[in-house]
């Protein structure tokens, strides 16, 4: 750390280096989720605060702009991501190669955003989430395994893999990443037991939920 303020000092450009050390506190917190080193330097907060303040000196670079955007999707700050990513629009509405990473970001993003909200909001305030797997499963077995959950006080909700992970960054239970493969089907409640009861009666007459 005291190398990367080092170098904010001496870079020239401002911008880079903060949106720089934003992208690697972001990294850092995300290779090393629900390990000691998650936290290190500041974690997603940390990471947030350099992106905040390198938007905040971009004069018109189209690159730092796609750059903050990437920074802030990793720091769960969608509303923000989408904002600079329109900015890096208005600059550049031809995009090369350099940029393609960006743009293809920034559509995913700006289809997507109130998806990732709600998802983020159903992995913060729930007493529970469970993420199962529905290969196989008819029209007919979902409608019931979405009114037995109802009847619980649980709900269903179904969502690509990609948006749910990025709606867990930051989260106290963002290790439910490693278990966003295949067909998935979120199941959740407030109460802490009855998602989890329901997931597992339903499983016992149905195998193809697991």
């Amino acid at each position: 750390m005291k190398f990367a303020t080092k170098a904010i000092d001496i870079n020239p450009d401002k911008a880079d280096a903060y949106l720089a050390q934003g992208y690697f506190l972001a990294s850092t917190y995300i290779l090393n989720r629900g390990g000691e080193k998650a936290e290190a330097w500041g974690g997603l907060k940390k990471a947030a605060e350099f992106a905040e303040k390198g938007y905040s000196l971009i004069n018109n670079n189209s690159y730092q702009y796609g750059l903050a955007g990437e920074v802030f999707t990793l720091c769960n700050k969608f509303e923000q991501a989408t904002a600079s990513f329109k900015k890096l629009f208005e600059l550049d509405d031809n995009p090369t190669d350099t940029f393609t990473s960006f743009y293809m970001q920034a559509s995913f993003l700006n289809n997507n955003l109130e998806v990732v909200k709600e998802l983020a909001q159903i992995f913060s305030n729930s007493g529970v989430v469970v993420v199962a797997h529905y290969s196989g499963l008819t029209v007919s077995d979902m409608s019931r395994l979405r009114i037995e959950m109802r009847e619980a006080g649980s709900s269903v909700r179904v969502a690509k893999n990609r948006l749910s992970k990025i709606a867990l960054n930051g989260k106290a239970n963002s290790g439910l990443v490693n278990f966003l493969q295949g067909q998935t089907v979120l199941l959740y409640s407030e109460d802490p037991l009855a998602a989890v009861k329901v997931a597992v009666k339903f499983s016992e007459s149905n195998e193809k939920l697991l």
